[in-house]
């Protein structure tokens, strides 16, 4: 196991609260964007402390396209993320959510207008989404979940999380 432990402890001071505050209203635009952008910024912590502390020429843009490949729902975080903090994103990398999707509240449930991330009805609940470029929404607590687990395995396969039992 490595003696690092900067990026667990980022996840335990930030990621993992940003969810249980997300979780508390997941109605609640602000904080899926809270949690998106808190699980997305894991990466360059984890990129910066693979590079000995300082990031290479380039900053950590070849490392957070490597770990796309290898765990797209990263690539989906990262492209949330992105696409609510710049707008259209025009990096090669983009997959899926590149339009400039961003929080905002919509007039009701079940209703989807335009783009962003509103309040939807899934599974009899209300909650939050994000629209996918083609117009689908992605349940918030599935692209969570999705990502959380794939830290999960780049964690592990990283060294900085004991091997599973």
């Amino acid at each position: 196991m490595r003696a690092a432990v900067v990026p667990i402890a980022f996840r335990d001071e930030f990621v993992l609260p940003a969810i249980e505050f997300w979780r508390e209203q997941p109605n609640q635009p602000v904080r899926a964007a809270c949690a998106i952008s808190q699980i997305d910024i894991l990466a360059e912590v984890v990129a910066i402390d693979q590079s000995g502390g300082q990031l290479p020429r380039g900053g950590a843009g070849p490392f957070r396209d490597d770990l796309g490949q290898r765990e797209p729902a990263l690539a989906r975080i990262r492209d949330a993320h992105d696409s609510h903090k710049h707008g259209h994103l025009s990096r090669r990398s983009a997959t899926e959510i590149s339009e400039g999707q961003r929080a905002y509240r919509s007039a009701g449930t079940a209703v989807f207008l335009g783009r962003g991330v509103h309040r939807s009805r899934f599974f009899g609940r209300t909650s939050t989404a994000i629209l996918h470029d083609n117009g689908e929404p992605i349940d918030i607590g599935t692209l969570i979940r999705e990502a959380m687990e794939a830290w999960d395995r780049e964690l592990h396969r990283l060294g900085y999380l004991p091997p599973a039992e």
